[in-house]
């Protein structure tokens, strides 16, 4: 199962680079094309599947359940922050020390 959810992950992440590099290579040439106006969702068993060898993890099989819990809530609770918007008008709050 893991190996499967991988290499779904790994094949992604390929498309992904391919993609970067192809808008690049348009971008580069004038090419005047939009970019999408939402990213693709979050698939938190494939970053943690990705993330864990890229970070010298090694992670067993029964933590990662738990581990994508978590990071779906994360992923939540970003996309809530990230959602709010704020006017051009609203200014940084003054930075206070004691």
């Amino acid at each position: 199962m893991v190996d499967a959810v991988f290499h779904r992950a790994a094949d992604r992440v390929r498309h992904d680079a391919c993609y970067r590099e192809h808008r690049l290579a348009d971008l580069m040439a004038g090419a005047r094309t939009a970019m999408p106006e939402t990213p693709p969702p979050f698939d938190p068993d494939a970053y943690a599947a990705l993330a864990a060898p890229l970070l010298g993890l090694a992670i067993e099989p029964d933590w990662m359940p738990p581990i994508t819990a978590n990071l779906r809530v994360l992923a939540a609770a970003a996309e809530l922050v990230a959602g709010f918007a704020l006017p051009d008008e609203v200014e940084a709050a003054p930075r206070f020390e004691a």
